[in-house]
């Protein structure tokens, strides 16, 4: 719990102006494809089997899709410890990109 208030109130201060969205749709089935964009920041979005990878300069974060079937709404917040599928709360994880 400690650990995302601090993910999020630094992640907050990374990108003070607007707020950084990944929104869009998203299916566990991998023909269907994926349609997600972020929005005012430089996040680069990945799919690998049933989960979304969303990485920045500093951070990982990922989200694991559900298995049934649907087509589901997509949306998170950057810095926040949970995404939206569909109107369901689901938990992120999330780790610092190692320097080298």
């Amino acid at each position: 719990m400690f650990d995302a208030i601090v993910l999020s109130t630094w992640l907050a201060v990374q990108n003070t102006e607007t707020p950084c969205f990944i929104l869009g749709e998203v299916s566990s089935s991998q023909q269907q494809g994926d349609d997600l964009a972020s929005t005012n920041c430089p996040i680069h979005i990945k799919r690998e089997g049933q989960t979304v990878t969303m990485t920045s300069p500093k951070w990982m974060v990922q989200v694991q899709i559900p298995e049934d079937q649907a087509t589901h709404k997509f949306v998170y917040q950057w810095g926040q410890s949970e995404a939206q599928i569909d109107d369901r709360p689901v938990q992120v994880t999330y780790r610092p990109i190692e320097e080298r």
